[in-house]
């Protein structure tokens, strides 16, 4: 999965599980209300605070209640050193020969 598809997948989580524990607390608060009026007073300030949360829950590294998804580790792979710089020509020439005495012999010249 993309990065867009799991941030989005954790903000869902974190918002139905925020909004599963604000909505608990609503019922509590409704169950003590005996007037009719303050049941909805109640409904709708829990509406409200649904979009509120939602925006919250949306906030980097700001959530309510957090599921305490660990941050994604690196892979560990085997670190692999990088050579020292080797001149190719030289890898290859002879042992008694350098690049210039190549270049004189091949034109020729005694080096």
């Amino acid at each position: 999965m993309n990065g867009f598809v799991d941030s989005f997948a954790y903000w869902l989580a974190d918002y139905y599980l925020a909004t599963t524990v604000l909505l608990l607390a609503v019922l509590v608060a409704i169950r003590c209300c005996r007037q009719p009026v303050k049941r909805l007073a109640v409904v709708k300030a829990a509406i409200a605070a649904m979009f509120v949360l939602a925006g919250l829950c949306a906030l980097p590294g700001w959530s309510v209640v957090s599921l305490g998804w660990p941050a994604a580790k690196p892979v560990a792979s085997p670190t692999m050193q990088a050579a020292p710089p080797v001149d190719p020509v030289q890898t290859v020439l002879p042992s008694g020969l350098s690049r210039f005495n190549l270049l004189a012999t091949a034109r020729g010249r005694d080096a």
